[in-house]
């Protein structure tokens, strides 16, 4: 099939000269001409349209599906709403190097073959000079495939099993038409919509058809894991990923691994002083290292002491990872994940102590980001906070390993917009964590691993680098030469800060480049029989082999000034508090008991409704709370599967246990203050558990309280995108808690999966993820016990099952209240037994 050429418009504004699509730059303004080779989105044929066919009037249809934006200068069109079927692709951002990410629709023609098509970028396709193709199939490149690149590809796809299927796309594992591989990277063409629930016996029975054509050494492990998988041995994709996790350590240790590593960073044109730092030191070159430790940190807080932050990071945690690079002693990959957050926290402790100490407040307060890559046998670990970013090179490509911490990816990830049009919100870039600025329980470390499986090259930089694209606007002339060992490490790195100064040179900016060189093991150095041997213990269902605690951030995002010089913005939380006695705080807590006494006695005189409520209800163990007449919407209710502090509208009663109503619950009046810490599903409830953080100090009447929810506002979109809202993280998992084992789901009769495109969206709805969305409130039960009547508060955290939390109503609080405060503050643990109020 012929492939068309097409003719690129200038994307400079003030240029828009045509030129030809084999041209990197424009001939006539030297800018960089974007080829953005994207995939059409259609639920079927194309039908008439045909190669060579300029679609939206922008789009030139080069082969099947494949189509080259021959504008990239101008924004694709995007609809206010995202259809359902778009979300999946947006929740799935952290994953990008694996999943392709939505680019536009294109604009409708009036003709029926070419309505309502929407495009991907990122997509596993392949350019050689005007023509671009997919990557070759997974089913396809299984057989060459060495012993250890093929667990690499198994264990890829176990790792993506949660995620995909938390989003109803888990049957994409299984369309083998749009698993492509580039390398060693498994990368999808588009998701597929799952018609029924997936199940892990039906990922068994299709890895089982590639058992024929795995490498000798493994193809028992894979036979045996297949037996596994069909019979319902293994049930959750944790112990999966544990026993190829055993394979990969086996088959690695086989193989061997050279590595290089050069640093270079520089204050950059247009700045007094260098706030960036790295380790090892700026100009250091290393070779034939057996293991190696690099980090890249860029400070925030200008003159307020961002190289001082930087400086603390790169010492604190240099010196607590250094004990890991033993290979003589290698870490299992749950103590060198907790080592990386633990040095993560104790950065982020000395940074605030340091502020605390200095008594520096809300932007005067000094951090840092950080981006630390570490090798550790067959692995390469990748741990960051903030916008310093990694790259992974190799022959075929560039792909950024990170996720900046900010607020337009935070909107992407949580479905509101596609990533284009969330950098152009007002604070798109503004972080929303850091290290130094807030308490370590806000922190939420993202960490990585890749397999080396093929020579490749890391590199970790400061956004004096990364700003406008220019890593992947140059990899190819500069990085890859460095890959392949034309030019060296620290020519290559010389070169990309000068790129930096001299087309960015807004800051600072500091390069790490890491070169490994990989051996991969000969399949007759593998033994059979190890492998084999790894099943003698399955991994327990209830225990996950990488369990990390869920910091989830609640650093806030609001609002920025636009004047500001730093591109780096942070908008830092409220300073922790200052210590005092406890002897006011007991003072203060006896002061209130006896006033809520007071007031809870003479509105029992004076009450008739309160009195008769107290007198019919004396002596009982348990009173079920009435039933509001409104409850919340179903999404709000969906939307407190994290942390956020809600205000309950009526009483309602807290279970000791889930599910086991019998041991025991305790009433809670209105106006409580809660916290979710933790969801479950069990037998189909999902149930929340309940932290109390505050207790309502007095009992408002009908009046006063129709008069406090008259003066509430609802958030506007822009005060809920600067909100002091938790992010959710990419993964996480409860701390002390085990998940409980779901029953097994019905196999569906056949491994099919729809495809996700229109006009065939899924008939759900997606729920909306937004904590800071107030409900409308429900009405007020009159009939509520008085304060006093509630004299001890739970000592642990409670449980209720969300529908009944529905039925009594609630409303989230905003972010900036002292309310959302009491529960975000390290102070507002559940009260101890001993205080009263």
């Amino acid at each position: 099939m012929q492939n068309p050429t097409a003719t690129l418009t200038c994307p400079h504004p003030s240029c828009q000269t045509p030129n030809p699509e084999g041209n990197k730059f424009c001939l006539k303004c030297g800018s960089f001409l974007p080829r953005n080779y994207l995939w059409l989105l259609a639920a079927g044929e194309l039908g008439s349209v045909t190669p060579g066919t300029l679609l939206g009037d922008r789009y030139l249809l080069k082969t099947d599906r494949i189509v080259l934006d021959t504008r990239p200068g101008l924004p694709p069109e995007t609809p206010e709403e995202i259809p359902p079927y778009i979300a999946p692709y947006l929740k799935l951002f952290a994953h990008r190097i694996h999943v392709p990410q939505v680019y536009g629709r294109v604009a409708s023609s009036g003709d029926a073959a070419t309505s309502d098509l929407w495009l991907l970028e990122s997509v596993p396709i392949e350019v050689d000079g005007d023509k671009a193709r997919l990557f070759p199939a997974l089913t396809e490149s299984w057989r060459d495939a060495s012993p250890l690149r093929q667990l690499n590809w198994l264990w890829q796809m176990a790792s993506l099993w949660s995620p995909f299927a938390r989003v109803g796309v888990a049957s994409s594992l299984f369309d083998s038409q749009w698993v492509r591989v580039e390398g060693g990277i498994l990368r999808w063409v588009q998701l597929s919509a799952d018609a029924e629930t997936p199940t892990l016996q039906q990922l068994g029975r299709v890895w089982s058809k590639w058992v024929e054509g795995t490498a000798v050494p493994m193809r028992d492990f894979l036979h045996r894991l297949c037996q596994l998988l069909i019979e319902g041995q293994i049930r959750q994709s944790e112990q999966l990923i544990a026993l190829l996790e055993r394979g990969l350590t086996v088959v690695g240790a086989a193989g061997s691994r050279r590595i290089e590593i050069f640093t270079l960073s520089d204050r950059g044109p247009s700045r007094t002083r260098n706030e960036d730092a790295c380790y090892p030191d700026s100009g250091t070159t290393e070779d034939a290292l057996p293991e190696a430790l690099v980090i890249v940190c860029d400070g925030v807080g200008g003159h307020e002491g961002g190289d001082v932050a930087s400086g603390i990071a790169i010492e604190t945690i240099a010196r607590h990872l250094q004990p890991c690079l033993n290979p003589q002693n290698p870490l299992s990959v749950a103590a060198l994940t907790s080592a990386l957050e633990t040095s993560i926290y104790e950065a982020n402790d000395a940074i605030s102590a340091q502020n605390n100490h200095e008594q520096r407040q809300g932007r005067q307060r000094m951090g840092t980001t950080v981006a630390i890559g570490l090798t550790h046998a067959h692995e390469f670990y990748i741990t960051h906070v903030g916008d310093s970013r990694a790259y992974r090179i190799t022959p075929k490509g560039c792909h950024q390993l990170t996720l900046d911490d900010d607020v337009a990816s935070r909107e992407v990830r949580l479905g509101y917009a596609l990533y284009r049009n969330a950098l152009q919100q007002v604070a798109a870039g503004s972080l929303v964590q850091a290290i130094g600025m807030g308490s370590s329980s806000t922190l939420y470390p993202n960490i990585n691993r890749t397999i080396l499986d093929e020579d490749c090259l890391f590199l970790l930089c400061s956004d004096g680098l990364s700003d406008y694209d220019r890593v992947e606007q140059y990899w190819e002339d500069e990085l890859l030469p460095a890959l392949t060992g034309k030019v060296t490490l620290a020519e290559a790195a010389g070169k990309l800060v000068s790129i930096a100064n001299t087309l960015n040179g807004h800051d600072n900016v500091t390069v790490a480049l890491i070169r490994v060189r990989v051996t991969p093991p000969h399949p007759k150095s593998i033994d059979p029989s190890l492998l084999l041997d790894l099943f003698d213990s399955i991994p327990s269902a209830a225990a996950p082999s990488q369990p990390r605690p869920p910091k989830v951030s609640a650093v806030a995002t609001a609002d920025v000034d636009e004047t500001e010089e730093l591109p780096t913005r942070l908008v830092v939380p409220p300073s922790p508090p200052r210590s005092a006695s406890l002897l006011p705080a007991a003072v203060a807590l006896l002061a209130i008991g006896m006033a809520l006494s007071a007031a809870g006695y003479f509105a029992y005189r004076n009450q008739p409704d309160l009195k008769k409520w107290v007198d019919d209800h004396l002596g009982r163990e348990t009173a079920v709370s009435p039933t509001p007449t409104t409850a919340p919407p179903a999404e709000a209710i969906l939307a407190l599967d994290r942390q956020v502090p809600i205000r309950l509208l009526a009483g309602t009663q807290l279970w000791k246990a889930p599910g086991e109503q019998t041991k025991g619950f305790e009433e809670v009046p209105a106006e409580t203050i809660l916290q979710v810490v933790n969801r479950q599903e069990i037998d189909g409830d999902f149930w929340l558990e309940m932290q109390v953080c505050q207790r309502p100090q007095t009992s408002a009447t009908p009046a006063e309280k129709g008069t406090a929810d008259s003066q509430k506002t609802d958030p506007s979109p822009d005060a809920q995108a600067n909100s002091n809202a938790p992010i959710e993280p990419t993964e996480s998992r409860e701390p002390g808690t085990t998940p409980a084992t779901p029953s097994p789901a019905a196999e569906p009769s056949s491994d099919t999966a729809t495809p996700i495109a229109p006009p065939a969206p899924k008939s759900d709805e997606k729920p909306k993820e937004s904590a800071g969305e107030t409900p409308s409130p429900a009405p007020t039960n009159t009939d509520n016990p008085p304060a006093e009547a509630q004299e001890k508060p739970p000592s642990a955290t409670f449980w209720i099952v969300d529908a009944e939390l529905g039925r009594v109503g609630f409303e989230t609080i905003e972010a900036d209240s002292t309310d959302a405060e009491a529960c975000q503050s390290p102070s507002a643990s559940v009260p101890s037994e001993e205080v009263k109020p």
